[in-house]
């Protein structure tokens, strides 16, 4: 029974430390690429291939990736990306019919 309340302690501190970890994430300006991933839901790997392609802002030093929190909000919420609303869309058609 002890095992289990221990193997139990551990498993709470360990949830303990990864929203404690979390929240600091919320609060930098400057992420690292695991930041990123995890702040994005994307894989590091999917992060090193978007910085190879030179579609995701970063800067690097000594071959050390860094990412400005603001820009990488700003880059995944792109309004180009945009999916329009069926009432965007209807407003949209309206207007071209009018014209």
């Amino acid at each position: 029974m002890s095992d289990n309340i221990l193997s139990k302690l551990v498993e709470i501190n360990d949830s303990i430390l990864d929203l404690r970890h979390e929240l600091v994430i919320q609060h930098k300006e400057i992420l690292n690429v695991v930041e990123v991933a995890k702040l994005l839901g994307l894989s590091k790997h999917t992060i090193y291939s978007l910085c190879s392609a030179k579609k995701l802002p970063y800067f690097q030093r000594s071959k050390v990736s860094y990412f400005r929190r603001t820009e990488i909000l700003a880059w995944a919420l792109d309004s180009k990306y945009r999916i329009k609303t069926d009432e965007e869309l209807s407003r949209e058609a309206q207007k071209k019919q009018v014209t």
